[in-house]
């Protein structure tokens, strides 16, 4: 079914792998707009003000007030005031699995640093891979 609007996400990597595809299975818009909250933030990027203006639905995940001009809460300037006032916000939460890296340091970027989410050079117990190398092929492990 084609919808004549333009679609904006800005979510992090679950919107690009996870509603941003079910949607363009089931539907084809005047365009699709994928706006990646942490590369925005870690690389304090400007925000894409015509981009936003643009468009007509804007699917996102909330981010707090800390995160300010990015943030999706009420601070002046935030992202959503680059939106026109007709345009239909659809707001989804996010799901954060930090059981996916728990062997990672986490570092200063969800503080806006500029680095990348975990520090892969600081492996946490180094021992407990070595050890199920030991027993295991780097498939099972």
């Amino acid at each position: 079914m084609y919808i004549d609007k333009n679609l904006v996400f800005y979510t992090n990597c679950q919107g690009g792998i996870g509603i941003k595809k079910v949607l363009e299975t089931k539907f084809s818009f005047k365009s699709i707009r994928y706006i990646e909250t942490f590369s925005l933030i870690w690389n304090k990027k400007d925000i894409p003000t015509k981009i936003l203006n643009e468009a007509d639905i804007f699917i996102y995940q909330p981010l707090d007030e800390k995160y300010g001009k990015y943030s999706t809460q009420n601070i002046e300037n935030n992202i959503l005031s680059y939106l026109k006032e007709n345009c239909i916000k659809i707001s989804f939460p996010y799901i954060y699995f930090a059981c996916l890296f728990p062997l990672f340091y986490a570092n200063q970027a969800a503080e806006i640093d500029g680095g990348s989410s975990y520090d892969n050079n600081k492996i946490v117990n180094k021992d407990v891979i070595i050890n199920l190398k030991k027993i295991y092929n780097n498939d099972e492990v």
